[in-house]
């Protein structure tokens, strides 16, 4: 039987201020999907490890990897001027 995904709680804002907020969001939209780590891992053609590495906004994780999840999930992101 398939591990049930719980979901997490929305972020308060769309402002992503260091990579603990990005890797929320990634988090969060994940888990709102329903999908495990390893099904994305699997779905991006990763390892189970690097998702876990960007959930946990590990230093060292490999930027491509991350905005390529980050649109597999469905994510845009934008940048502006502050």
């Amino acid at each position: 039987m398939a591990k049930v995904v719980k979901a997490i709680d929305k972020p308060l804002s769309n402002t992503i201020k260091d990579e603990n907020d990005f890797a929320y969001f990634i988090k969060y939209k994940r888990t709102s999907l329903g999908i495990s780590k390893q099904e994305l891992a699997n779905l991006c053609n990763l390892n189970y490890q690097t998702i876990d590495n960007i959930e946990k906004a590990k230093k060292g994780t490999r930027l491509s990897s991350v905005l390529y999840v980050a649109s597999m999930l469905g994510l845009e992101i934008n940048c502006e001027e502050a």
